[in-house]
C-alpha cells in the first residue's frame, strides 16, 4: 500500500497545519477513527478531524460493525 503525502510548511505555524480527514457513517453503524493505535473519534454520522502534520509515516484505521479500512500517509 502506497502512503499519501503532505508536505509541511516550516514558514507556518505547528498548529495552523492539519491533515483534514471526514468519514461518513451508515445510518445505525458507529465508527472509530484510530491513529497509531489510538482512538481519535467516534460517531454515528459525519465525522470530521484535522490530524496534526508531524513528520514520519502514519496509519489511519477506520473500524465498523461492517469492517475496517486504514489509509497511510507521510508528512515530509
Amino acid at each position: 500500500m502506497e502512503a499519501l503525502v503532505f508536505y509541511r510548511d516550516e514558514t507556518l505555524r505547528g498548529g495552523a497545519q492539519g491533515i483534514p480527514v471526514a468519514v461518513a457513517v451508515r445510518q445505525g453503524h458507529e465508527a472509530r477513527l484510530f491513529v497509531h493505535g489510538a482512538e481519535v473519534a467516534h460517531g454515528t454520522s459525519f465525522m470530521g478531524v484535522a490530524l496534526p502534520m508531524s513528520r514520519g509515516t502514519h496509519s489511519i484505521v477506520v473500524k465498523t460493525s461492517s469492517g475496517s479500512g486504514r489509509v497511510l500517509y507521510e508528512v515530509r
